[in-house]
């Protein structure tokens, strides 16, 4: 309370943003300082571990970052650019089943993120048969493929980092 006054006193704004873990971890918050730069607002960042409609529908956040488009008719979004995918393995993983191309993969086990359906968005007919494992973060599909446990398909932002230092391909 004591803190939301003296921004009020001094003419501060408090601007509640939303978005994914991965995003405000990688994207967001380095890039808070150009974003605001020069503003009197202060940003809060919630980072959700689902959906981002819920604090937008509650009115808990006023600005929301997310891939896709919002379920609910209620929200206002304007789309700024399509999110490259990309399908990343460890090293490991691809020596051990003799991956030379993409195609390669689809035979072997695989890590679902579970907002990006890899056979929906590879556009494949039949399903994948050798789901691995299934997980609701980025961060934790990234880490299982690092790992070696089978390949996953991952917005580009979420894995560069690795794939140059050579952890992924």
């Amino acid at each position: 309370a004591m803190r939301t006054q003296s921004g009020l006193l001094e003419g501060r704004r408090t601007l509640s943003l939303v978005t994914t873990h991965e995003f405000g971890a990688r994207i967001l918050a380095p890039g808070l300082p150009s974003l605001f730069r020069g503003d009197a607002t202060v940003p809060s960042v919630h980072c959700a571990d689902g959906s981002i409609e819920p604090l937008l529908l509650s009115g808990r956040a006023e600005i929301g970052f997310d891939c896709g488009r919002p379920e609910s008719p209620l929200i206002k979004f304007k789309q700024v650019r399509r999110e490259p995918l990309c399908i990343t393995a460890a090293p490991e993983f691809c020596r051990r089943h003799r991956v030379r191309k993409w195609k390669d993969l689809m035979t072997t086990p695989y890590l679902e993120y579970l907002r990006l359906a890899p056979g929906r968005h590879l556009g494949l007919k039949d399903e994948l048969p050798e789901r691995a494992a299934a997980f609701n973060t980025i961060s934790a599909a990234r880490s299982a493929a690092m790992s070696g446990l089978g390949w996953t398909l991952l917005p580009l932002y979420s894995v560069s980092q690795e794939a140059r230092a050579g952890y992924l391909k």
